[in-house]
């Protein structure tokens, strides 16, 4: 036992030893949040920037009427302010699906007197500071909303 301590404790100091294992730390963390989370943001915010397309927001589809006017050079212009609007519409559409789904968790978590509409009933039994607190576990923090307008961004840009 003691050799293996002194082993391990040798190794530590070789820089370059532990640098290559915190890279291979830092990788595998990166793979688990990319497996286990950004992977699953990106195939749910294609699927919605898909539907979008499919169904665009009027605003985009004004634009898009207006380029038989325009000049060509205008054309690249008016396509970006247009993916500028299908970006928009995407982040409605997600957050009024995550905004059902936390609508969904917190009713299940939550006291059974709330209602499926977040309307709760005033007895002995209610407590609304449980019904809160669960609402505010369902919720994604602001970190994850920012990753996850900065992904609606890198998918609306190509």
């Amino acid at each position: 036992m003691h050799n293996s301590l002194l082993e391990a404790l040798t190794a530590m100091q070789d820089k370059e030893s532990l640098r290559r294992d915190m890279y291979d730390v830092a990788a595998a963390a990166r793979e688990m949040l990319q497996k286990k989370y950004i992977g699953r943001m990106r195939a749910a915010i294609r699927e919605t920037h898909a539907n979008a397309r499919q169904s665009p927001p009027r605003e985009a589809r004004l634009l898009e009427a207006f380029k038989p006017f325009l000049p060509t050079e205008k054309h690249e212009a008016v396509n970006r302010c247009a993916n500028l609007f299908l970006a928009l519409d995407a982040c409605k559409r997600v957050s009024g699906a995550m905004a059902a789904e936390i609508q969904t968790a917190s009713s299940a978590y939550g006291d059974p007197s709330v209602h499926p509409d977040g309307v709760y009933d005033i007895d002995a039994q209610c407590n609304p500071m449980r019904v809160q607190a669960a609402a505010r576990a369902a919720r994604p923090s602001d970190a994850a909303m920012a990753l996850l307008m900065l992904l609606i961004m890198e998918e609306t840009a190509e």
